[in-house]
């Protein structure tokens, strides 16, 4: 998958979740390249599903792995 594909995905991801279509944006999230999956674009993607999305058991372990960064 190139970069802009991996920006694309991150960005709809990101919308869905503005839109209240979690799932929407948990399988945008979920189609990412294994490799891409740490990075903190993504990473900072799945705090805001979760916190929007009221997963706060799951935000908490994203924020974890973002203040490892």
């Amino acid at each position: 998958m190139q970069a802009f594909q991996i920006r694309r995905k991150v960005t709809a991801a990101s919308g869905f979740a503005e839109l209240g279509l979690y799932q929407e944006a948990v399988e945008e999230l979920e189609e990412l390249p294994a490799a891409t999956r740490d990075d903190i674009p993504v990473l900072a993607t799945w705090l805001q599903v979760y916190q929007s999305w009221g997963k706060w058991s799951e935000a908490a372990a994203v924020a974890e792995r973002l203040i490892q960064k």
